[in-house]
């Protein structure tokens, strides 16, 4: 029934999907791809709010924008199901494009916002234009008149809804909130969301040691090193197990923070793959070969252009006895073709390092090739696999 209200104050047309789940009073809220928009998540957090059951929230490429997720946020916060919100997947809803904006807006110049303004302009110009003809003529305003006008009157609407979307609470202020609030969200993914440095800045004074957040996922997004020292402090003191990074704008300089950070993490995965890590990648490399503390399991760092001082690092990796179960080098030229020799016979004739090493696309000859997949034991992936997603 709030649903229902929620839509109907709304003017907007009630999901069937949503309100099935809602009825068979299930724990698992799944509208991937429905594209139910601000208004509908704002509809959806309305439910929330008095169901008891629902602990996952899934709305995956939703388009619910900025306003929508924090809506949903807002909801996960009050929900009074006795187990709370325990997974909040959210990607691909385009929630970080209200910090992008900020930033597109304020660099001087921006051709985004030059663009606006000669736009506004020149459509003033016209209308001004159209306004002296008709009191000159003394008639009525022609179609040509009236488009113009209507087109200065979307370019201001468009402009001022910018300036409330950027003047309010952006979705990271809500994140923060409900990071400091809740004792039950476990998985939060948000992927493809157009996530900014300015999003993960809001995110600095989260207490980590208590939000009990175990898998996160910002891959495919804008973060840089400017966000380094906030994710290395993030999971240096969180029960976090799960990070993907993967497919940002990182240099080197996040690799590094991490591998300082190595031995006060809890992380088992990490996916840094798709960024420009280089020889970043050789600190963290050398620390999970000295072994230590560190509890990683799985390291992926495909596509990252590594560097000669990274292919050193992580052929003395292949060959130590570590915890690491799992490395991913995927797309990379991995040094020198003495370079790529010497990896194969790290692995052909050492027996310690990870059990699964995967190196799809490395420029590898046919023998060597041959030789790897002779290796008994372990598994060693060296053909790029069709359809394989990173």
């Amino acid at each position: 029934m709030a649903y229902l209200a929620a839509c109907e104050y709304l003017d907007i047309i009630p999901q069937s999907s949503f309100l099935s789940q809602i009825a068979a009073k299930t724990d698992t809220i799944v509208l991937k791809h429905d594209r139910i928009g601000p208004k509908g998540a704002q509809a959806v957090a309305e439910a929330l709010c008095f169901s008891e059951t629902v602990t996952c929230v899934e709305m995956g490429h939703c388009a619910i924008q900025a306003g929508g997720a924090i809506a949903i946020l807002d909801a996960a916060r009050h929900t009074p199901s006795p187990d709370g919100i325990t997974e909040l997947r959210l990607e691909g809803n385009r929630i970080g494009e209200g910090e992008y904006l900020s930033v597109v807006e304020g660099d001087t110049p921006s051709a985004l916002h030059d663009a606006r303004e000669q736009a506004k302009k020149m459509a003033k110009l016209k209308a001004l234009r159209g306004k002296k003809e008709k009191q000159q003529k003394k008639e009525e305003p022609t179609e040509e008149e009236l488009a113009e006008r209507k087109k200065l009157q979307d370019w201001e609407d468009g402009l001022a809804r910018l300036d409330v979307f950027r003047r309010s609470a952006p979705a990271a202020t809500a994140l923060k909130a409900l990071l400091n609030d809740t004792s039950t969200l476990k998985v939060l993914r948000l992927g493809w969301n157009g996530v900014t440095d300015a999003f993960i800045a809001e995110l600095a004074d989260v207490a980590w040691d208590v939000a009990p957040l175990m898998e996160v996922g910002f891959e495919h997004n804008k973060l840089t090193d400017a966000s380094a020292d906030t994710i290395a402090a993030a999971v240096s003191i969180s029960p976090m197990i799960s990070l993907d990074l993967s497919a940002n704008k990182f240099g080197p300089a996040i690799a590094t923070k991490l591998a300082e950070a190595l031995d006060q993490m809890s992380l088992t995965h990490l996916n840094l793959s798709g960024n420009s890590l280089g020889d970043g990648a050789a600190p963290l490399l050398a620390g999970l070969a000295a072994g230590g503390q560190t509890f990683l399991t799985s390291l992926s760092i495909s596509e990252t252009a590594l560097g000669p001082r990274s292919v050193s690092e992580f052929i003395k990796l292949i060959q130590a006895d570590t915890g690491l179960e799992m490395i991913d080098v995927s797309g990379n030229q991995m040094g020198s073709a003495d370079d790529r020799q010497a990896i194969v016979d790290a692995v052909v004739g050492g027996s310690g390092g990870p059990k699964t090493i995967i190196m799809e696309g490395v420029p590898f000859t046919r023998e060597q090739r041959a030789a790897l997949g002779a290796v008994q034991g372990k598994e060693i992936r060296v053909e790029r696999r069709l359809g394989r997603r990173r």
